[in-house]
């Protein structure tokens, strides 16, 4: 095994850190936004990676949709301790995921950014090796991971309600990916920056507007990589939220004419 990989640890709950080799390659190149709704009892195996990664220099940013369970105060207590470079941004209110990526994004000050959730379904630090790309720091490329039945554990209706919403989403929008809503994609900031300034959605559909935006306004290509993925409890989609993305997909269709 290469020990210069990004490595998760014996489990979720170790401290898995990066070897040196990566230090030079990434200070300061990287932005994670992670939006948080109601995390406080999910939040420790999060904080405790960033903790032991702080040499890496990224910016963590946190944006705390509206919490009501204690979410906001325990990361703004984390971000005055830790070593790492951690902000947390607040709405008053719920807004809904794709607002609270968009208010990390626009708050973005590493040369990418990137999204994933705070439950560690997929880990961060699996960045790193993309940090090389000239496309990517260049801005041509956006990253997205792709959960391969082989690398991937979800439950079988998760996953079954995944690929019917994909195959709407992809037939409306034109997109061609394997994946639409993994939470695990990377862009240059400067580029992010000037799609979520146009976006509109703000729900859990909003991973098809960032696409469509990326590659119809601004020619950027999306190149899909298979990453490590395991389904965590806790997680608030349920079913009848698929109905809700496919409405927002039919109207961020309709905002968008000229993507047609």
């Amino acid at each position: 095994m290469d020990e210069s990989a990004p490595q998760r640890g014996g489990s979720q709950f170790d401290h898995p850190t990066l070897s040196p080799k990566w230090y030079v390659i990434s200070v300061s190149t990287l932005s994670v936004i992670i939006p948080c709704y109601n995390e406080s009892r999910r939040l420790q195996p999060l904080l405790a990676l960033i903790d032991g990664n702080a040499p890496l220099g990224w910016e963590w940013v946190f944006v705390d949709d509206g919490s009501s369970d204690g979410t906001g105060d325990k990361l703004k207590a984390f971000a005055e301790r830790t070593a790492a470079g951690v902000s947390v941004l607040r709405h008053d209110r719920n807004r809904g995921k794709g607002a609270a990526v968009r208010t990390g994004m626009l708050a973005a000050s590493g040369q990418c950014a990137a999204f994933v959730d705070a439950d560690l379904a997929a880990s961060p630090l699996d960045f790193a090796p993309l940090l090389e790309e000239p496309d990517l720091l260049e801005g041509r490329v956006m990253y997205i991971g792709t959960r391969r039945s082989d690398r991937c554990q979800r439950r079988l209706l998760r996953a079954l309600a995944g690929r019917a919403y994909r195959l709407f989403a992809c037939l409306i929008t034109g997109l061609r990916v394997g994946d639409t809503q993994c939470a695990f994609k990377i862009l240059a900031t400067q580029q992010a920056k000037e799609i979520f300034g146009q976006m509109r959605s703000e729900g859990y559909a909003f991973d098809a507007e960032l696409m469509m935006l990326a590659t119809r306004r601004i020619g950027m290509e999306i190149r899909e990589i298979p990453i490590d993925w395991e389904e965590q409890p806790g997680s608030r989609i349920r079913p009848w939220h698929v109905w809700h993305m496919a409405r927002e997909v039919l109207a961020m269709r309709r905002n968008n004419p000229k993507c047609e």
